[in-house]
């Protein structure tokens, strides 16, 4: 081992979570990205939302109806750093 740092580069993708773009890729991929967003959503916060709040499982589901329809609403352009 020369001791040496691999050269290493980080490349940024900004993935829109809607498919808000006009662009007909990044409209693609921003729906499959919403729909694994919204699919997926209650699995990754149950335990986060018992553990930070003490909420049970009812009480995530209804909060995360209006986050789900904040996700879908094309209206807010958001993404994430990837």
């Amino acid at each position: 081992d020369s001791g040496r740092v691999p050269d290493v580069q980080e490349e940024v993708f900004y993935m829109p979570i809607n498919p808000w773009p006009r662009d007909p890729r990044l409209k693609m991929l921003g729906r499959l990205w919403g729909k694994q967003l919204v699919d997926g959503m209650g699995a990754f916060s149950l335990r986060i939302f018992k553990e930070a709040f003490g909420w049970e499982q009812g009480r995530t589901e209804s909060f995360l109806v209006d986050v789900k329809k904040a996700i879908q609403n094309t209206s807010y352009h958001g993404y994430h750093k990837v």
